[in-house]
């Protein structure tokens, strides 16, 4: 029996792992967690060109971020793209898409993060004329790489920004799937997935918890003299105003003109005086036409506090709900 030459064994064993790592690359697109898909791409990288250091940088606009590393710290990334030289390689290779990658090489080597490499490789994360990014690979002494080693690497950046997209889509799905178009606020369905998940960390960390909602007083008053534009105007104008002054809060429109608001670790008092300064805010803001039309235009709060009156998140909408018709009677008695 012929024994079988060994360049011919070695071909086929440079075979056997170029198809390995091609079935690999091919399965990170299904990926949904970028800091993940990440990690996997740099193993792959690393792997794929032998490599002792490598890095994904991400774009936006011209902002450059460093998101995952192997053989270098993130921190001494961050620092180095403050320097003007390496921000200005990096934004030219992602603004030039002609450039498929370039390879800095030096017999003295080449300062990166403190340590020198023989080569870097550049590599942006790109398709069609847009660029999400960058991955830098260096090798310590090796310097070089071959066609092989180059074409798996430009197909591992193809199928990086693949999987990055598929994640930004799912992403904006998601968002637009949580948040009410007209407001710009969380609608019910965050807040009701989101609730057992806040509620067990009050618990855990023994904070206090304080659910607040709200509904305008009269608002089908305004829709029907002043009709519907000027109803969602108003919805609009509070959305806002909720978003800019509660940043750190759980914002909610629950359907129609209800409203709520999530307050963690304030005390009883604390809340009241936000809840004055969100019903001074709809006085303040009233607009002219729904005065001069005679409507006595407000809104109408009730809260329920975690522990005290209730313990799960229908517990204490029910409460607050009761005590916000209480408000509402209390104010149409006022007028």
């Amino acid at each position: 029996m012929n024994e079988v030459p060994s360049n011919l064994l070695q071909a086929l064993e440079n075979d056997i792992t170029q198809i390995a790592i091609l079935y690999d690359i091919s399965m990170i697109v299904g990926i949904n967690d970028r800091d993940h898909l990440m990690s996997l791409i740099l193993d792959k990288a690393t792997r794929t060109l032998s490599s002792d250091m490598a890095v994904v940088i991400l774009k936006n606009n011209h902002v450059l971020e460093a998101v995952c590393s192997r053989g270098v710290l993130i921190s001494e990334v961050d620092r180095l793209l403050g320097d003007d030289s390496l921000q200005s390689d990096i934004i030219n290779l992602c603004d030039n898409v002609q450039n498929s990658h370039f390879v800095k090489e030096s017999t003295d080597g080449i300062d990166f993060a403190g340590t020198k490499y023989a080569t870097l490789l550049f590599q942006p994360i790109k398709s069609q004329g847009h660029v999400l990014g960058v991955i830098i690979i260096g090798r310590l002494l090796k310097s070089g790489f071959n066609r092989e080693e180059l074409k798996l690497f430009s197909l591992l950046a193809q199928k990086a920004y693949v999987s990055l997209e598929n994640i930004k889509l799912r992403e904006e799905v998601y968002l637009q799937s949580i948040t009410d178009a007209l407001t710009g606020l969380y609608n019910f369905r965050y807040i009701e997935s989101k609730m057992s998940k806040t509620l067990q960390d009050a618990e855990e960390r023994q904070q206090n918890l304080t659910l607040v909602l709200m509904d305008f007083l009269h608002f089908k008053d305004v829709n029907d003299r002043l009709g519907h534009k000027m109803g969602n105007h108003v919805l609009a104008q509070f959305g806002s105003f909720l978003r800019e002054q509660f940043p750190e809060n759980d914002c909610c429109r629950i359907g129609g003109d209800e409203f709520l608001i999530v307050f963690v670790d304030k005390t009883l008092e604390e809340v009241k005086r936000e809840c004055e300064k969100i019903k001074s805010f709809v006085h303040r803001k009233s607009v002219k036409d729904i005065i001069s039309r005679g409507i006595n235009f407000g809104v109408d709060v009730g809260f329920s506090r975690y522990r005290e009156d209730g313990y799960n998140y229908g517990e204490l909408y029910k409460v607050a709900d009761a005590r916000m018709y209480e408000d509402k009677a209390k104010n149409k008695r006022e007028q």
